[in-house]
């Protein structure tokens, strides 16, 4: 039985998932595969095959679907240094066939009809392939490549050599050597031969690729992206507020969450920076939503201690908040217990100016075994959020189970709210339900959730209660 054709619409949704340097080099090979079909439009045996250069160059752009599936450390093949990381990483042709909804066996099979799943599969099963029979995963020769096949390796190729690792630039007369070295006897020279025609105009287009992403990236804030996660009434089933997770454009890695980039930012002191633009963010959004008359939950926000340790801290937080109408009341600015516990600096006061500007209090990753335990009620805290790793533990082992329950209950009897991150399945939402726990922020109520869609979820979710 034939398997049902994939949209373009979930084509998108997989492309959408990719990181950005992935997207980046799907959006140019797609338009160097435009470049060349442009010129090549003209030749006669084109025009005579009936070839649809729109529907070819859509193809294109999802050559590299298939890397959706694999490991963010086996995108590049210059960094698989193991053979398990190399056969992970040619995998990704025959996951993208996958992704197409058909099976390798049925790919192998000559198609004839010039339709756009045939563009798309031989896009994707192809753009490795070589004409004296060194690519993969086919190992076909010459002209049983398709020309769809070799379009999309020459726009590969060209792309790769134009960018290092899909992150950064490098001269475009390097490019061109580079790409030239790629070509004879493996891509097809007179394809090859077409996109270098006139080389000011490669390089002009080059540019204008170059500027309209660099231009995005500016619009993006350097990289620093800001997702939300409901924190919920786990007894009542209504949300109650917003956690925020911050995310970089990482060059190589793409998307990464801020544990990942954390312990790099927090060393290097570029988190100063990166919260700043995070908190800009976060409070544009919030403007927007305020406007549409959302009803729009507090939102904590964690901050690191070093923005503590700046004498202009506070007043750069006021200038912000000011500059886009927020009141501070619209926040929970938050600290990490780890970070606090090998700090001198006074939080007991840092505190205090927020709670006076009409901000909320938190400890965030609060896992009870520093001195905070302690100043618990001196810190007159808002709110405690524990470690995600502990949520799973407390249904597993009865010590974490024991700790933590310990902490809810401290917490309860100095009116502070005890969070728990991590709450993913039923059974640990019962766990924390019998500990006394009252809200909680996980997969259970939704994955992450992004500026775009936030509106959206707050109309579903009908505001805060």
């Amino acid at each position: 039985m034939a398997k049902a054709r994939i949209s373009k619409k979930q084509l998108n949704e997989v492309v959408r998932k990719l990181p950005t340097p992935l997207r980046e080099h799907s959006r140019r090979t797609k338009l160097l595969a435009n470049f060349l079909l442009e010129r090549l439009q003209l030749d006669d045996r084109f025009l005579d095959g009936g070839y649809d250069a729109k529907k070819i160059a859509d193809a294109v752009y999802f050559h590299d679907i298939g890397k959706s599936v694999i490991p963010r450390d086996n995108y590049y093949i210059k960094y698989c240094k193991t053979v398990a990381k190399r056969e992970s990483y040619y995998s990704h042709v025959e996951e993208g066939l996958k992704i197409a909804q058909k099976d390798v066996e049925e790919f192998l099979v000559a198609f004839k009809a010039h339709d756009f799943e045939t563009y798309l599969l031989q896009a994707i099963g192809e753009h490795h392939e070589r004409l004296d029979g060194s690519g993969f995963p086919f190992g076909k020769k010459g002209k049983d490549i398709s020309l769809t096949g070799r379009i999309a390796a020459i726009a590969d190729a060209f792309d790769n050599a134009m960018f290092v690792g899909n992150s950064h630039r490098v001269s475009f007369d390097d490019a061109v050597e580079e790409f030239k070295s790629q070509v004879e006897g493996k891509l097809d020279g007179e394809l090859a031969a077409l996109l270098l025609s006139d080389l000011e105009a490669l390089r002009g287009f080059v540019d204008f690729i170059d500027e309209k992403q660099v231009n995005r990236r500016k619009r993006d804030k350097y990289g620093v992206l800001v997702w939300y996660k409901p924190i919920m009434d786990i007894r009542e089933n209504t949300m109650r507020a917003l956690a925020t997770e911050l995310y970089i454009n990482d060059p190589y890695y793409g998307v990464v969450r801020q544990d990942v980039f954390l312990p790099a930012s927090l060393r290097t002191g570029s988190i100063v920076q990166v919260e700043k633009i995070a908190l800009r963010k976060v409070c544009y959004c919030l403007k927007r939503l305020l406007k549409r008359k959302a009803e729009v939950p507090p939102v904590s926000f964690v901050l690191s201690v070093q923005q503590f340790e700046r004498k202009g801290f506070f007043k750069e937080l006021e200038k912000i908040l000011s500059t886009y109408g927020i009141p501070a009341s619209q926040f929970c600015f938050g600290v990490r217990e780890e970070e606090v516990a090998g700090s001198e600096v006074d939080l007991a006061a840092m505190f205090q100016t927020l709670r006076t500007m009409g901000a909320q209090v938190a400890v965030h990753d609060f896992g009870g075994s520093s001195s905070i335990m302690t100043t618990l009620e001196t810190l007159s805290l808002n709110k405690v959020f524990l470690p995600e790793g502990n949520a799973a533990k407390t249904v597993e082992s009865p010590n974490t189970y024991s700790v933590v329950s310990g902490i809810v209950k401290i917490a309860n009897n100095l009116h502070i709210d005890a969070v728990m991150e991590g709450v993913k399945t039923r059974e640990i939402e019962a766990t924390a339900m019998r500990m006394g726990l009252k809200y909680a922020v996980g997969g259970l109520y939704g994955e992450d959730i992004t500026e775009s869609g936030l509106y959206r979820f707050l109309a579903e979710q009908g505001g805060a209660s």
